[in-house]
């Protein structure tokens, strides 16, 4: 029966990274060498996993009361502690926890949170782990993990409205909660919350405004950002000697969908005018919360290919400055185009309403199904997911299968027949076995159930087209030839809201995630399914 609920150490060797032919799954996966990155003789690894979408590998920091930072590393599943001069003096294991996120209070002391099992982890310097369950409290969408003034640790988790922040209180285990806040906390501790103004018709706009909160809830600042390109979201760090420093994502795109951003640092007064700029690099790996602010100084972790490093920022004038946008010569996009290219075959594809595509989106992920014992065992060599832990127990969402696409009708099928839920081995793919990979589940939601299609044929110009992402809609879809994601809405602070069918943080089924615009943007494009109906406003 299915339900729906309502709402580091030198000279590392470099591991063997496996890539499938995505065209056969059955082939035979081809090796490759991971890429190493150093800094100060501290090597890293990126790794590509298959069924994540995402790049592994520095993923979050905290900077320290000591002038040094800890950085989590989901590549090797550790926790380095630097000092002040960058090197490395101690580091740290997490155990059987999916680490997403790092802080750190005042004493230096480490906490962790797992999102795909609910737990925050408090470390000490024996690597002992105290683990604390959060109740109650989807973070799925978590955006950011750190702790507030009060010295107590805080979850931000994204939505289309500026999303929440819960503060919580370690204790007995559990992570209570005492207080739940509207958008969330500066690097200096502010609550606040960024609203995109879109322009009419569109998705996106050129200006943006950041309203700060007092400690009662009421309006204290509002700062107005305006730009001559279109503002995908904008996070307030800190306020230095009076200047407000917000971090922006801003982008250009031609009239091929050609897409150019960047990420802008900017030092603003109180009267909105912009007083200092500086431009981030192009990074090998974009993750979220990658500039912070100790003090007045401000830090940002740089991943290139070959190396890495915590940088010390200092601002241009804008008069001299130009970022990446002004150097780029594109050909205009006008906004406002809708058409579909002239070569694509409409009367191929049955026609399907956007609202279905919403609706069986979130129903692959709120579903509920009982775990038999028989559903509970594996399948020849399949492995099952993680998040299942037990028989006899219910579940939320769709597990993963490796090459499986299930409707929710045939998952619950499979399951009522006892056949195995789920298989995260992504070099064997059994189709008895209940389940959906990326391009299963999206293929579903886009009413394609005449046979599988992999994240390549979804690209089929008799299935989809790209569209410019100033015209994304709930429904349309960041693909790659590797991984592909529902696009559901951005949060205001530079993450896409998504639905997918993912391994990323041992999550192992369909998933409500929030990932960084540029990682998306930069390994991703969008497309939209042929001979949708706009039913939805």
């Amino acid at each position: 029966m299915l339900k729906f609920l309502d709402k580091i150490k030198k000279n590392v060797f470099a591991p063997i990274l496996e890539l499938i032919d995505y065209a056969n799954p059955n082939k035979e996966n081809i090796e490759i060498d991971a890429t190493n990155a150093t800094s100060n003789n501290e090597y890293l690894i990126y790794l590509q996993d298959l069924g994540t979408g995402y790049l592994t590998g520095p993923e979050c920091f905290s900077l320290k009361d000591d002038g040094g930072y800890y950085l989590l590393d989901t590549a090797k599943k550790t926790i380095l502690s630097f000092d002040a001069s960058g090197k490395k003096n101690h580091f740290f294991t997490y155990g059987d926890l999916s680490v997403s996120k790092i802080t750190s209070n005042k004493n230096d002391i480490l906490f962790v949170i797992d999102t795909a099992n609910g737990i925050i982890g408090k470390i000490d310097s024996l690597n002992n782990i105290e683990k604390y369950f959060i109740d109650e409290l989807n973070i799925d969408t978590l955006i950011d993990f750190g702790v507030s003034n009060n010295g107590n640790p805080f979850i931000v988790v994204a939505d289309e409205n500026g999303g929440k922040t819960y503060e919580v209180k370690l204790s007995k285990n559990k992570a209570e909660f005492i207080s739940v806040k509207n958008g969330r906390f500066s690097e200096d501790g502010k609550n606040y919350r960024t609203t995109l103004v879109k322009d009419k018709g569109l998705d996106l706009g050129h200006s943006c405004v950041i309203t700060i909160f007092d400690q009662l809830g009421g309006v204290e600042r509002e700062l107005t950002l305006e730009s001559n390109h279109w503002i995908e979201g904008a996070v307030y760090l800190s306020e230095i000697d009076g200047y407000f420093i917000v971090k922006t994502h801003e982008i250009e795109v031609d009239k091929n969908n050609n897409l150019v951003f960047a990420e802008l640092i900017k030092k603003i007064d109180i009267n909105n005018n912009v007083v200092g700029i500086l431009t981030l690099p192009k990074k090998h790996k974009y993750i979220q919360n990658d500039v912070k602010i100790k003090g007045t100084s401000i830090y940002h972790l740089n991943c290139q290919k070959t190396h890495w490093g915590m940088e010390k920022l200092e601002f241009s004038s804008p008069n001299i400055f130009k970022s990446s946008l002004e150097k780029q010569s594109l050909e205009s996009l006008d906004p406002y185009d809708t058409s579909i290219p002239n070569n694509l075959l409409l009367l191929s594809l049955n026609s399907i309403n956007r609202s279905f595509i919403q609706q069986m989106a979130d129903d692959y992920y709120t579903c509920s199904w009982h775990c038999s014992l028989n559903n509970y065992s594996t399948y020849r060599k399949s492995v099952r997911p993680r998040y299942i832990y037990a028989s006899n127990l219910y579940y939320q969402r769709v597990p993963y299968n490796w090459g499986g696409w299930d409707s929710l009708d045939s998952f619950g099928v499979k399951i009522s027949q006892g056949k195995t839920a789920g298989n995260i081995n992504t070099k064997k793919v059994y189709s008895v076995i209940a389940g959906v990979d990326c391009s299963g589940y999206v293929q579903r939601c886009w009413g394609l159930n005449d046979s599988k299609r992999n994240t390549i044929m979804l690209d089929d110009p008799r299935i989809s087209y790209r569209i410019p992402v100033l015209q994304a809609k709930f429904g349309d879809a960041w693909n790659s030839a590797g991984h592909i994601m529902i696009y559901q809405d951005r949060d205001g602070y530079g993450n896409y809201i998504l639905y997918e069918s993912t391994l990323l943080n041992e999550y192992d089924g369909v998933y409500h995630s929030a990932r960084a615009i540029s990682y998306i943007e930069d390994n991703y494009h969008l497309i939209r399914r042929l001979n949708i109906n706009e039913d939805m406003e």
